[in-house]
């Protein structure tokens, strides 16, 4: 989803049905046309917004192709806002590779909640206001 004309944030889902967030264990992405140190920085996130790395994309030239990716053991990616270029330049990117997605469980509250909310609705719990 774009942030601005230069940064936009890549999310990830669960792969069965795209609705449920997930996390990966990695990110890499190809860039091209990054000449100057900070044009193009990747921030990675974990699930609950804490800040992982922020890492700049290694130059390479006009023209030329650059490539960062950062690999954890585990799933723990949320989130990667990606930032390339400013205006004047014009980095691209292509070639987005991560890990499988692996749908992030509820919190327990929550889990809680739609137990709670199933049996009312099973004993009948609910009546209408007019």
């Amino acid at each position: 989803r774009p942030v601005d004309g230069f940064t936009f944030d890549v999310l990830f889902f669960d792969p069965f049905d795209q609705t449920t967030p997930a996390a990966t264990n990695g990110l890499g992405v190809v860039f091209t046309d990054v000449e100057n140190p900070g044009e193009a920085v990747m921030d990675f996130y974990d699930i609950g917004g804490s800040l992982l790395a922020s890492l700049d994309v290694p130059t390479a030239g006009d023209t030329d192709l650059s490539f960062l990716g950062l690999l954890f053991d585990d799933p723990i990616i949320g989130r990667v806002s990606i930032t390339a270029g400013a205006p004047g330049q014009n980095v691209a990117m292509d070639d987005f590779i991560f890990g499988e997605p692996t749908p992030v469980p509820l919190p327990a509250s929550a889990l809680l909640f739609v137990a709670g909310f199933g049996a009312l609705a099973s004993r009948g719990g609910f009546r209408r206001v007019a």
